[in-house]
């Protein structure tokens, strides 16, 4: 909030736009046909992206320019509560994914946030976060581990539910007003078009495991708590450190092809028009982790059962920092 401008204007303004939003909202109804408990585990997910751990502990909001985007779908979720004339079930924030707060205790990574602060605030960088017990032997020796993409299992409890994740496909809602073509089970002949009760949920699956090396372009304070990290990696040159890492990469998976880049965050009541490329992709309930990865698919037999991967870059020292809580 502007110190500058009166609380009152505030308040009128964001009264306005949250009319304006319910509005909206009712000439496009696109969760009208969502379960009330997917509608429940939407809030959760808007909750856990617009939610951040502040300086002095306490739990804030994120940044103006993306809160205002999350409390635009919390409101269609509202608006849509009230049209079915429900509330929220008790218990629904339950595993959310949510800061942590600390106060009247300082958050972990604060005094070397502050320390970085300097240093990353002239140029783009992206960091490994995790154990110190691993990652600092990685980067003496100069070695990425990357990852089976099915290893991040939402079934697994020893991953953090920020780790919790199918990798290997993703799920959308087509909206009401598709019309199906239904063919006949046994002769195969078409047999028309038909509408659907509800949305239609659809389902893209990747047909081979594929290698995965996660990281974040933003180091946020929370991130040290939902990864359960002490450490980190800060890459100062990302796109030097992506030419060695495919270099190697080529020579241990000559016929494998790898990409580096920023996740996609799908909306799954409102995905994108166009084919959704699965391996750097993910619900939008992971939005906060502004990820970016490293990822190989096979280019010849699909996988179905790989191992974990290190590739030897070699001294990483002169583009690369390790830091340590």
């Amino acid at each position: 909030m502007d110190p500058n401008i009166p609380a009152k204007v505030h308040v009128t303004v964001n009264l306005q736009r949250h009319q304006f939003w319910r509005l909206m909202y009712r000439r496009n109804r696109y969760l009208e046909h969502a379960s009330d408990t997917d509608l429940a585990n939407r809030a959760r997910d808007i909750v856990g992206n617009v939610t951040a751990l502040e300086d002095n502990g306490k739990i804030g909001l994120v940044q103006i320019k993306d809160c205002a985007y999350w409390m635009e779908l919390f409101t269609h979720v509202l608006e849509e509560m009230v049209l079915r004339g429900i509330g929220f079930p008790p218990g629904f924030m339950k595993d959310a994914a949510v800061p942590r707060p600390t106060f009247p205790g300082d958050p972990r990574g604060k005094k070397l946030l502050e320390q970085l602060g300097p240093l990353l605030s002239d140029h783009a960088f992206i960091a490994k976060l995790g154990k110190s017990k691993y990652l600092e032997t990685d980067f003496k020796l100069g070695r990425l581990r990357i990852s089976p993409a099915s290893s991040y299992a939402v079934s697994d409890p020893s991953l953090s539910l920020a780790q919790r994740d199918v990798e290997l496909e993703v799920s959308v809602y087509l909206p009401k007003q598709v019309k199906l073509r239904v063919w006949d089970g046994k002769t195969g002949l078409f047999k028309g078009e038909v509408e659907p009760l509800g949305n239609i949920k659809a389902t893209s699956q990747l047909g081979t495991d594929y290698y995965v090396s996660c990281m974040t372009r933003q180091l946020d304070l929370r991130l040290f708590d939902d990864f359960d990290a002490d450490c980190g990696i800060i890459v100062h040159r990302p796109t030097e450190f992506a030419e060695r890492v495919f270099a190697v990469a080529k020579r241990a998976l000559p016929t494998w092809v790898g990409g580096f880049g920023e996740v996609k965050y799908i909306d799954p009541y409102r995905p994108p028009n166009n084919d959704v490329e699965i391996f750097r992709s993910k619900d939008f309930r992971f939005w906060y982790q502004k990820e970016v990865r490293f990822a190989w698919l096979p280019l010849e037999l699909p996988q179905a059962k790989l191992d974990h991967l290190y590739l030897e870059l070699g001294d990483i020292s002169d583009i690369c920092q390790f830091v340590q809580i």
